[in-house]
């Protein structure tokens, strides 16, 4: 089992590079995007920024967790996107921390119906 702290205290090198190259992050669809890299290695993850405190601690224990048992930890590039990886013995396991994020239908209040339709409208005047 491994315990999560409930703060991120003297995170691990590559935790901490994340935590910086997140302070002006990008955004699509309300996710935060990674950036590749150039200077320092950092973990991979795409979370939503009310998860991002936690997704860290997450990755921190998890690669705390690997080194007390000297695992090879690091960051590849593979296909589109950066993966942590574990190196135990002579194999390689790749992951990636993302939320899921459901989209859920609701009705549009009175508002929203207004400014689609403005919208809408505006469209087909061009």
């Amino acid at each position: 089992m491994i315990r999560v702290s409930q703060r991120l205290a003297h995170p691990l090198p590559t935790v901490q590079a994340a935590r910086e190259r997140y302070r002006s992050p990008t955004y699509q669809h309300d996710v935060m995007q990674w950036l590749p890299h150039t200077e320092a290695q950092a973990v991979a993850l795409t979370v939503s920024i009310n998860q991002f405190a936690r997704a860290l601690r997450i990755l921190d224990a998890i690669l705390k967790f690997c080194q007390t048992r000297q695992w090879h930890t690091g960051t590849k590039w593979q296909g589109k996107t950066y993966h942590n990886t574990v190196t135990l013995e002579d194999q390689t396991l790749r992951f990636r921390l993302r939320e899921r994020l459901k989209q859920v239908r609701r009705e549009l209040s009175a508002g929203e119906r207004q400014t689609r339709a403005h919208e809408r409208n505006s469209k087909n005047i061009i």
